[in-house]
């Protein structure tokens, strides 16, 4: 995908079938690079930090002292599709336990997708289409329950994707950690609300991947920190973290969305590289940093908000007539995403 030196310029793609309205909304394939840093002190030991690595994740861990540490995070999101042919075990495999419901769910789910990259991505992308986010602690988290529920904790729905991943012959294992979502500057105990739960799965060709179920495919955010395993597999916080607290000194936010994951079974929908075309329209653009933008067409209106580096996406989208509207509720562009075209000029009002 490439964009004109001109200004604001817009990029329009239409390829492949639209995907259908979803309970808990589709997961998003980014590329990109991101990076941020952390400081984190605890009144004992913040010896539960510890360097991690994997394919596009780096986790790399400087101790102050017995009490404090700074963290530094770097991601590097590849939407393209793995090489290897069919799923292989790994020493993680652990398909027992795995009731038929779920083991029927994964076979069909996945059934004549060529390629560990994009079937695991197929498993991944249902728990995000299926089961919407829930915070209530006595709420079941076992596999079975959050299907028949359709609802979820990301422990809940990390248990889902595991099952599927599973049944399906991929290795795959819980991971643990904290997810960041404040300001640069900001401090925040760790808490429930800061622990979190996502999953890797063993790719041949690319070792361990990780994804967080329903929100990301094949890679997690650099508002992540990898935490090594612990006594709590529930969404409770362990002794070993209480009291810890974590500030954001910087971030670098680098990764750009480019499709969202393929929802419909079938030939033909797969995740396809960036660089070739998407599963579904999208439209991409800038604006304004910060500033909002509204698309109306079919389906209904949505609104999306530029970054810090001005650019805005909307994915997943039906073929049709659009328009387009530009901050403050300027006049907008009717567009008829049908292939690759480039508008020059941006938006009204974008600045």
């Amino acid at each position: 995908m490439s964009r004109s030196a001109a200004a604001l310029p817009l990029l329009v793609l239409m390829l492949g079938a639209p995907a259908p309205a979803a309970a808990g909304g589709p997961a998003t394939v980014v590329r990109g690079r991101e990076r941020a840093a952390y400081r984190v002190t605890h009144p004992l030991d913040v010896s539960f930090l510890q360097p991690y690595e994997n394919f596009g994740f780096r986790q790399e861990v400087v101790r102050v002292s017995e009490r404090e540490a700074i963290v530094e995070v770097e991601v590097r999101a590849d939407p393209s599709e793995s090489a290897s042919a069919a799923p292989a075990a790994s020493p993680e495999r652990v398909p027992e336990g795995i009731g038929p419901e779920i083991a029927e769910l994964a076979a069909r789910e996945a059934a004549g997708v060529p390629g560990d990259w994009t079937a695991s991505a197929r498993l991944l992308a249902l728990v995000g289409r299926s089961v919407e986010h829930e915070e209530d602690p006595a709420a079941p988290y076992d596999a079975a329950s959050v299907w028949r529920r359709r609802k979820g904790s990301c422990v809940g729905r990390a248990n889902l994707a595991l099952a599927l991943l599973r049944a399906d012959g991929f290795g795959a294992r819980a991971a643990r950690g904290l997810r960041f979502s404040g300001r640069p500057g900001e401090t925040l105990a760790v808490g429930p609300e800061l622990l979190h739960r996502w999953v890797e799965v063993w790719i041949p060709d690319r070792g361990w991947v990780f994804s967080d179920p329903a929100v990301t495919l094949h890679h997690v955010s650099a508002r992540s920190l990898w935490i090594a395993p612990g006594s709590s597999e529930g969404p409770a916080v362990d002794a070993a973290l209480a009291g810890a607290q974590v500030t954001l000194l910087r971030i670098d936010e680098g990764l750009e969305a480019v499709d969202v994951a393929p929802e419909v079974p079938g030939d033909g929908l797969r995740l396809r590289p960036a660089s070739a075309q998407r599963s579904a329209a999208a439209l991409l653009g800038r604006a304004a940093p910060g500033s909002a933008v509204r698309l109306a067409g079919p389906g209904g209106a949505r609104e999306s908000r530029a970054d810090a580096a001005g650019r805005f996406a909307f994915l997943g989208l039906a073929a049709g007539l659009y328009r387009l509207d530009g901050p403050d509720g300027s006049a907008g562009l009717l567009l008829a995403p049908r292939e690759l075209r480039e508008l020059g000029g941006g938006l009204p009002g974008g600045g």
